[in-house]
């Protein structure tokens, strides 16, 4: 609901009451175009042959070039 009111030079008052429109957005726009571009991604140490790996201690995905890390686990399928 939206009100608008208008105070005029009698010093009168005049409002009206009406239904709002809900407003859509016909355009999204995404700024981050690149990884190293997000806030949650810590490319400081990125090198060819790099993965991202979750910290929970950072709380952001970590370029990395060696997997050191008890909790992952690397299947490759079977062949």
């Amino acid at each position: 609901m939206s009100i608008t009111a208008k105070v005029s030079q009698s010093n009168a008052l005049k409002a009206k009451i009406g239904q709002s429109q809900e407003i859509v957005a016909q355009t999204v726009k995404v700024a981050a175009t690149r990884l190293q571009d997000l806030a949650d991604v810590d490319t400081s140490v990125l090198e060819d042959g790099s993965v991202l790996i979750y910290s929970t201690t950072s709380g952001t995905f970590e370029a990395k070039n060696e997997v050191d890390n008890s909790n992952t686990r690397i299947i490759g399928g079977s062949f």
